[in-house]
């Protein structure tokens, strides 16, 4: 018996020998179709334990079963188990509470990474939200020194909407890039009307649609470049295509959006206007940028980024009766419910 288990011990060992010179050999023809036939032929795990793993009978079963397990432990070192990528969810999890949005939804963009979802499916007036594609639209087609003169037209888009807290004047004058600032963090609608205008309203209004088909928002429409039209609706997923591009492209337009304060020059006058932004998450360390939104037919909306472990955090609230309280509690739950 041990004469016979040392024949094909060194049977095994001869055939492995054979088998590397022949590998050897014929090195500088793998990418020929005729040296991976050879191999085929010859190989000793080919011809020993085939690709379901069986045994040939062509050989003693104590050479076999060792050919057998260096063929196994090689097709293990080949292969891979996935990992889930962070954030992973905790186990146990439930969703978060009390929220009080008809839609929203919260996305990794770093890890490319969907965190919760409500009502996704849905079209919404996205309100003032539309301003972010109208300060993308300013900022590709105009200089951002250019000067732009409020008209009486820009001041009558709308009476006293958010307090009217720009207080603009007939005649002052203010550079595209203030005015993008101004129309950012107070919503201003006469700063984006004032912008519209000096590029020509209908041809602005075209290239916002047409930059929104170019990202790839085949959901979305605009109707006018502030957001007070009820036909200007989106949904979560465009939304975050756009911000993707923003941030991609423009990030600085979410820059306007984090400070608590803005300062901008009336140019006529060199006089300095100090407005506050009306984003609660405005001055957060934690805050990248964001835009809200708000008509009757819309409730309140906001988009809001956030920095959370070196990680960008997207969260949309859209027909909400408190979306900051909505957004918070969403971002809260984030951070207790996912590994990082």
């Amino acid at each position: 018996m041990k004469t016979r288990s040392t024949f094909y011990s060194l049977l095994f060992t001869g055939i492995l020998l054979v088998s590397v010179f022949f590998s050897k050999g014929n090195s500088s023809a793998k990418n020929n179709p005729t040296y991976q036939d050879s191999i085929k032929k010859t190989s000793l795990t080919a011809s020993i334990a085939p690709e379901d793993g069986s045994i040939s009978p062509k050989i003693d079963s104590y050479a076999a079963l060792e050919v057998k397990k260096i063929y196994q432990g090689s097709r293990s070192a080949l292969q891979y188990q996935s990992v889930e990528t962070k954030p992973v969810k905790k186990a146990g999890v439930v969703d978060p509470a009390d929220l009080k949005t008809t839609i929203a939804f919260a996305e990794d963009l770093t890890a490319k990474k969907d965190l919760f979802s409500q009502n996704t499916d849905k079209h919404w007036a996205i309100a003032s939200i539309t301003k972010l594609m109208t300060a993308l639209v300013a900022l590709e087609n105009n200089n951002l020194g250019q000067v732009v003169t409020i008209s009486q037209s820009a001041i009558d888009t709308d009476i006293n909407i958010n307090g009217n807290t720009e207080n603009f004047s007939v005649g002052e004058k203010y550079t595209i890039e203030d005015l993008v600032k101004i129309m950012l963090t107070v919503s201003s609608n006469k700063a984006a009307a004032a912008i519209a205008e000096f590029y020509g309203q209908k041809n602005f209004i075209a290239e916002m649609n047409s930059y929104a088909k170019k990202i790839g928002m085949s959901e979305t429409t605009y109707y006018d470049c502030t957001g007070l039209s009820v036909s200007n609706q989106s949904t979560t997923k465009d939304l975050t295509k756009l911000t993707e591009f923003i941030l991609a492209n423009k990030p600085i337009i979410f820059d306007y959006t984090k400070p608590a304060n803005l300062s901008v020059t009336e140019i006529n006058s060199h006089s300095i206007k100090t407005l506050k932004n009306i984003d609660y998450f405005s001055g957060q360390p934690e805050f990248i940028g964001g835009k809200t939104g708000t008509i009757d037919a819309s409730k309140e909306n906001l988009l809001a980024l956030f920095n959370y472990q070196n990680h960008n955090i997207l969260i949309i609230i859209l027909g909400s009766d408190d979306r900051f309280s909505d957004t918070q509690n969403i971002l809260n739950w984030i951070k207790g419910s996912f590994e990082f």
